[in-house]
């Protein structure tokens, strides 16, 4: 028996690359060593082992007898066989296909998997199968990101809101007690996370953003308190789980006889008990300016709002009782506003300004009842509607009828099947989807972390 020990001199740009201390301390301890080219061993054969061991000398000894019979083998094996192929495959195709055999182990069997990756497969099939077939990862640099944003957002108004609908009625919410509980709350989360509190920080930037978000979440908080002291709506979970612990998710047969189911989690829910009708609302923070456009459904993007609602629609019985009825979707922005002032304006005036800034776009039930449950005066502070003088509603394309919403359920569930059966048949190509489809305003390249190995940006 014999342990072979082997280290890269260079790296794949023809770098000189150092061997790793574990090599160094070996030579040292064992001086009459010899490092050796295995290319220019006496008995290549001797170094042949095992299948998967001696794939990488089918290449490393190519144009010799040796390489040549190993190459005649795996060319037999199906596993090997494809990576073969793969190796001959120009890296300026666009188009690319996962292997049978690879498909069949990944998707032969009911699809289960979560908006964000559905979103990703439909912006770029390549971008998805580098971070969820390949799962390669990156070296990322440290920092407080967009997505660390929205993690701290959600976290701080999740624990605010239960405690919001535990107080007790004699209690006073004002503008301090909402402050003391989002400090709170924003000192919790950064000392799970850094066992730092916000007023320790040494880094003067990172304090002052978290400092802004804190403000952010303060006015938020009180939109939303202000809000649900208004409404008929009660909320009812917040971050609640459509899959295991929750609402079971919408079931979509596939051709193939399989079916795909979509998880994730919504940030909140809130119902109106209606005689035996049970209206649900689904709310999502996001904090960049996120809008419904119903002209990006039909290739699969921004879903996740309607895939919730519909599994509501579908399943949320067992939970919340009664007959179910698809009351909306909104999308509640939780960035900093912006605002245009004089600089003339009262504190007062300031503070009203702030409060009407904080935007809710999506798509609500027609129902003057119900959108009278939302916001009474229906002046267009809590939803995308609003009433003329006359009591009418004003045209909206944020207001739609059941069977909208049942046409809706049903164009949704044709375009998840696409998704899911353009996935099963091993769809990878290196094609996003604004060069796919032009209209599409989106553009994933922009900030992707696998365009180093991208087919079409080289």
């Amino acid at each position: 028996e014999k342990l072979v020990i082997s280290y890269a001199e260079k790296d794949l740009a023809g770098q000189t690359l150092q061997c790793s201390m574990a090599v160094q301390r070996v030579r040292i301890l064992l001086p009459w060593l010899v490092p050796t080219d295995p290319t220019v061993v006496a008995d290549p054969i001797s170094l042949v082992e095992g299948e998967r061991a001696s794939f990488e000398l089918a290449a490393l000894y190519r144009d010799t007898p040796l390489g040549d019979a190993l190459l005649r083998y795996y060319r037999t094996k199906g596993e090997f066989s494809a990576w073969l192929h793969a190796g001959t495959v120009p890296i300026t195709v666009r188009y690319m296909q996962i292997s049978p055999l690879l498909r069949h182990q990944l998707y032969g069997t009911d699809l289960a998997f979560t908006q964000a990756r559905l979103n990703t497969f439909s912006k770029c099939a390549f971008s998805y199968y580098c971070e969820y077939v390949l799962r390669l990862r990156g070296v990322e640099k440290a920092s407080f990101s967009t997505l660390d944003i929205g993690n701290y957002m959600h976290a701080v108004l999740e624990r605010f809101l239960k405690a919001y609908v535990s107080t007790q009625p004699e209690e006073k919410i004002d503008h301090a007690w909402i402050r003391e509980k989002i400090s709170a709350y924003t000192d919790d989360y950064f000392l799970s996370l850094c066992f730092t509190r916000v007023s320790e920080f040494k880094n003067s930037r990172l304090a002052y953003l978290v400092n802004r978000l804190k403000d952010t979440s303060v006015l938020l908080a009180e939109n939303m308190v202000g809000e649900f002291s208004q409404m008929q709506f009660v909320p009812r979970d917040f971050e609640l789980s459509i899959g295991e612990d929750g609402v079971s998710p919408l079931a979509i047969p596939l051709p193939d006889g399989t079916c795909a189911r979509i998880y994730g989690k919504i940030d909140r829910v809130d119902t109106l008990q209606a005689g035996e009708n049970v209206y649900v609302r689904v709310i999502d923070y996001k904090t960049g300016n996120q809008e419904l456009k119903p002209e990006y459904w039909k290739y699969g993007l921004d879903l996740q709002l309607l895939l919730y609602l519909f599994s509501l629609w579908e399943n949320g019985a067992s939970r919340y009782g009664g007959s179910i009825q698809p009351a909306g979707v909104l999308y509640l922005s939780a960035a900093t506003p912006n605002l245009s002032i004089s600089g003339t304006e009262s504190s007062k005036e300031k503070e009203a300004l702030l409060m009407h800034a904080v935007e809710r776009k999506g798509i609500v039930c027609d129902d003057l009842s119900v959108l009278r449950a939302m916001e009474p005066s229906l002046q267009g502070k809590y939803i995308p509607v609003s009433c003329k003088s006359d009591g009418t509603l004003r045209a909206s394309h944020s207001v739609a009828d059941i069977a909208y919403f049942t046409q809706l359920r049903e164009q949704v569930s044709d375009v998840v099947r696409q998704i899911c059966m353009e996935l099963k048949d091993g769809k990878a190509d290196a094609l996003p989807i604004h060069v796919r489809h032009k209209e599409i305003d989106q553009t994933p390249c922009t900030y992707c972390k696998y365009r180093p190995l991208c087919r079409t940006y080289q």
